[in-house]
C-alpha cells in the first residue's frame, strides 16, 4: 500500500514547484514579452564565471558558465548587460541579437533567447510529473484525491515559513506592500548591467574573436571526444545483446532490418514484447543523437580550430 500511495503523496510538492517555477521564473519571460519592445543588440564578449554549489552529500562542485555580453540602446541611453543565454557555441562576437526592453528603463532589459523560458520547460515538466504519479497510481479516486491535497497542504507549511522570512527581510529594507509585488519588483529588473570600466578591466572577460574561438574549439574537441567514447560504449552494449543474448530467430529479424529498412514494422512488433530487441532499438536511438552530438561538435571544432 506505501508504494502506492507515496508517489501520490510526492506529487503534491512536485505540483506546486512546477507551478512556482513556472509562474515567477517562467513569468520574467512572459512580461517581457506581452509589455516590453523588441530591439536589436550587439554581443560585445562574452563572460565566463565559475560558481561553487554544495550537494546534497556535503560536498561541492564546480559549475562553469559563458554567457554573452550584449551591448543596447534603450532610447539613446547604451545599456551593457550579461545574457543568460549559455549556448555559446553558436555565437560570435560582434554579432546581433534581439532584446526585449522597456522604453526609457535603463534595468529592464533581457535578451530574447533566455534561460527563463528553459524554466517555463522545467515547470511544465514537474507539473506533467505530479499528474502522471496520479493517474498511473492503482487506487481508488478519493485517494487520488485527498493524499495530494494532504502533502499540498504540507508543502505550503514550509512556503508560509519562507514568505514570513521574506516579509521580515522587506521590512528591514523599508520596503511595504504586497510581497507578491514585491518579489515581482526585485527579480524582473535585470541585475547583470555593467559599465565600460568592469567590461575592461574585469576578470572572467572573453574580449576578442580569437580568443573566444579558442574557447569554443576546446568545448567542440571534448564533445568530439565525448560522443566518441560513448558511440564506443553503445556499439559495444549492441555487439553483445546481439551476440549473446539473442535467439537465432531474433538474429534473424535484426538481420532482416539492417538488410532492408522496409522492415521496420516487423522489428518494431517484436520490440513490444521482446525485451533483447527493444534493447537494441532503444540502443540504436542512442546512437542516432550521439552521432549528430559527434558531426556538429566535429564540424564546429574544424571551424575554429
Amino acid at each position: 500500500m506505501i508504494f502506492e500511495l507515496g508517489p501520490l503523496f510526492m506529487s503534491g510538492p512536485f505540483l506546486m514547484m512546477g507551478a512556482i517555477v513556472y509562474y515567477f521564473l517562467g513569468g520574467i519571460d512572459s512580461y517581457y514579452r506581452k509589455y516590453g519592445r523588441l530591439g536589436k543588440g550587439r554581443i560585445i564578449a562574452f563572460k565566463q564565471q565559475t560558481t561553487t554549489r554544495s550537494v546534497g552529500d556535503g560536498s561541492r562542485s564546480k559549475v562553469t558558465t559563458v554567457c554573452p555580453v550584449i551591448k543596447f540602446y534603450n532610447n539613446g541611453e547604451e545599456v551593457i548587460f550579461v545574457g543568460t543565454n549559455q549556448n555559446y557555441l553558436y555565437e560570435e562576437i560582434g554579432a546581433e541579437t534581439e532584446v526585449y526592453y522597456l522604453p526609457g528603463k535603463k534595468n529592464y532589459v533581457i535578451q530574447k533567447k533566455n534561460s527563463f523560458k528553459i524554466a517555463k520547460l522545467i515547470g511544465l515538466i514537474f507539473i506533467v510529473i505530479a499528474f502522471t504519479l496520479i493517474y498511473t497510481r492503482d487506487t481508488e479516486l478519493p485517494y487520488k484525491v485527498l493524499i495530494p491535497l494532504l502533502s499540498c497542504s504540507f508543502f505550503s507549511l514550509f512556503l508560509l515559513k519562507i514568505k514570513k522570512t521574506m516579509k521580515k527581510r522587506a521590512l528591514k529594507e523599508g520596503k511595504t506592500g504586497n510581497l507578491l509585488q514585491l518579489i515581482w519588483d526585485q527579480i524582473l529588473p535585470n541585475e547583470n548591467i555593467i559599465d565600460h570600466k568592469e567590461l575592461d578591466e574585469g576578470e572572467g572577460f572573453i574580449r576578442s574573436s580569437t580568443e573566444f574561438d579558442l574557447k569554443k574549439s576546446k568545448a567542440n574537441l571534448f564533445g568530439v571526444l565525448f560522443s566518441l567514447a560513448v558511440l564506443v560504449v553503445l556499439n559495444f552494449l549492441i555487439w553483445n545483446v546481439y551476440t549473446n543474448r539473442t535467439t537465432p530467430q531474433e538474429k534473424a529479424i535484426i538481420d532482416r532490418f539492417i538488410h532492408s529498412p522496409d522492415n521496420l514494422q516487423e522489428i518494431l512488433n517484436q520490440s513490444q514484447s521482446n525485451s533483447e530487441i527493444s534493447s537494441i532499438l532503444i540502443l540504436l536511438g542512442f546512437i542516432l543523437i550521439f552521432s549528430f552530438g559527434f558531426l556538429i561538435n566535429l564540424k564546429g571544432w574544424l571551424r575554429n580550430r
